[in-house]
């Protein structure tokens, strides 16, 4: 969003968490134990905090190094889908190939279950095609288990494919 471009480090509430934020990949190296080189990141915590402001950063510079990406606010998704009525299967085939998806706000999604049942198959296509996929959100993911019909499963698998990184309260 515009309203992200003169994102400072020095100017965000927790510099020292979103100059982590921004090591992504790199800090992957770091993580023998991990087995997915290819992890997204799962930026959690308190409104304000910095979170969106972060992965917008580490966005510009997956954009800068020729990467394809595609962003979601907390609406767009659903908006998307319905867009597309009949065709979302071609269009999820499509959003797989991007090389990054960010999800904005996963908690405050309102999906039909219709919807969910394409944000997972999304999810899960992306999982094994060995892409990451970045979500922020401002709960943790006992919240999404009970916001979502799949909630367990989705929670799951953001556990497993991404690198969780909690922003405190100030």
């Amino acid at each position: 969003p515009l309203l992200y471009q003169d994102t400072e480090f020095d100017r965000l509430p927790h510099p020292e968490i979103s100059k982590k934020v921004v090591r992504w990949p790199y800090m992957l190296a770091s993580m023998p134990d991990k087995e997915c080189p290819w992890m997204g990141l799962n930026l959690w915590g308190f409104p304000r905090t910095g979170k969106t402001r972060s992965l917008f950063l580490v966005l510009k510079k997956a954009h800068f190094a020729g990467k394809r990406i595609k962003f979601f606010g907390p609406s767009q998704f659903a908006q998307e889908c319905e867009m597309r009525d009949f065709k979302t299967a071609s269009w999820i085939r499509g959003a797989v190939a991007y090389d990054i998806i960010a999800f904005d706000d996963i908690d405050k999604c309102k999906l039909t279950r219709q919807q969910e049942d394409k944000f997972f198959a999304l999810l899960d296509a992306r999982i094994s095609r060995r892409v990451p996929t970045f979500f922020t959100g401002n709960t943790s993911g006992d919240h999404l288990k009970v916001q979502f019909r799949n909630g367990e499963a989705i929670v799951a698998r953001i556990r497993e494919h991404s690198v969780s990184i909690h922003f405190p309260q100030q």
